[in-house]
């Protein structure tokens, strides 16, 4: 007895597909030749065996008869799979890259790879327009597309043959960058990483080196806090303040605590220095905001049992009643409370941005100023007294590494 080991179904149907292959497995009980015949044409014979196989190519469409014979001194016996062949359309598959999303920079080159199972003409789209079309039918295709066009796209692969069409495709995407909130300035303008595309984020940026308004140094008047001009001077305070070198301003606020000696009214030496300084008349819109960059070179410092060492700088517009505290840096502390071991904050030639508030009040011609101070303060000191020889400064002068200055390169007016 012939029994179907593979497959064991006796009723079967593939697709046509040019050159694909189908194998037949069969045995016997006992040892015997057996025969493979495709519609009554012998196709093999496999002698004194128990089980065979045998490949056949797919045969034209239609149904079809493989039958397998079994013969020795015993007699025959036979059986068969009825096999079908129908028209299917060919299946294409994504080689290179294997993955449907793609991504890649702009105007990058990019190779696309596809295999159809079928014998077909295989033609690439991209965004429905078409790229490329192989000259003869082929099983393997290959696109390169150069160079790789911003925004998300489709690039489409079709086999066609005689059996139909199959098709395949991958969701490309193209970005100008890849780190989301990235920045970098082309020209004067700010541009931000936005979903993989360059996205303005502010024209005419002063990060990007847009000019900004010139300032120069000019003469303090009354202070931002007090009615008192410059520094309030007592027995053991010494004070510098100046605006030289064009936009460079020097200052230096010094106090130190003495034993027995009477400072202030409330307690200890206090001193302010600053530099002024004030923009020619710019015009301002109704709502804006000012930005200022300070390059500055020198410290505040305060040693165990100081009370303040301070820098501040501060955005006037006396016309329009704004004033605005945009930078500070304080070491401070509550009298009677010393700091366990010296403080100290030191800036080396650094460039920092500080923006005011948003303003509505705007319109006209106005004056910016700026109004950098230093502070120090010492308390009282007695003869037991923890505070005995402390020290404070902020030091903005010749006094530190012989080059200490505050400097406003530009105040910027940006209309919000």
């Amino acid at each position: 007895m012939v029994r179907l080991v593979d497959p064991a179904d006796p009723n079967i149907g593939d697709p046509y597909v040019y050159g694909a292959e189908r194998i037949f497995t069969a045995s016997v009980d006992q040892i015997a030749t057996l025969e493979f015949y495709l519609d009554d044409t012998l196709m093999q014979t496999f002698p004194n065996v128990t089980e065979a196989s045998q490949p056949f190519q797919i045969p034209l469409l239609g149904v079809h008869m493989v039958r397998v014979v079994a013969r020795n001194e015993n007699g025959s016996g036979e059986n068969y799979w009825t096999w079908s062949i129908f028209v299917t359309p060919p299946e294409i598959t994504r080689i290179d890259p294997a993955e449907p999303e793609v991504t890649d920079k702009v105007n990058a080159s990019r190779l696309f790879k596809a295999r159809s199972n079928q014998y077909a003409i295989i033609r690439f789209y991209l965004d429905g327009e078409l790229k490329q079309e192989s000259p003869v039918p082929t099983q393997n295709a290959s696109y390169r597309h150069e160079p790789a066009p911003l925004g998300e796209h489709v690039v489409s692969v079709v086999a066609t043959n005689t059996n139909g069409s199959g098709q395949n495709h991958w969701d490309w995407n193209v970005k100008e960058c890849f780190s989301e909130g990235a920045t970098k300035c082309i020209g004067y303008d700010l541009f931000e990483c936005v979903n993989g595309r360059w996205t303005l984020k502010e024209a005419n940026s002063v990060q990007c080196g847009y000019p900004i308004t010139p300032v120069l140094p000019t003469d303090c008047e009354a202070t931002h806090e007090s009615e008192i001009a410059l520094c309030m001077l007592e027995q053991n305070t010494i004070h510098t303040s100046s605006c030289v070198n064009c936009r460079k301003g020097r200052l230096k606020a010094y106090s130190v605590a003495i034993p027995g000696v009477a400072l202030c009214p409330s307690f200890g030496g206090s001193c302010w220095a600053e530099c002024c300084f004030s923009t020619d008349p710019v015009s301002i819109p109704q709502q804006f905001h000012i930005i200022v960059c300070i390059k500055m070179n020198g410290r505040v410092y305060m040693s165990v049992g100081g009370i303040e060492a301070s820098l501040k700088v501060f955005v006037e517009i006396p016309t329009l009643n704004i004033s605005e505290t945009i930078f500070e840096e304080d070491l401070c502390q509550q009298h009677g409370h010393p700091l366990p071991q010296i403080n100290e904050k030191i800036w080396n030639h650094e460039i920092i941005y500080r923006s005011t508030s948003v303003y509505n009040v705007g319109g006209g011609l106005h004056r910016v100023k700026v109004r950098v101070r230093g502070r120090a303060v010492t308390a009282t000191a007695g003869d037991d007294d923890i505070h005995e020889g402390s020290c404070v400064s902020a030091e903005f002068n010749e006094d530190f590494a012989g080059d200490g200055y505050v400097e406003i390169t530009g105040v910027y007016v940006k209309e919000y």
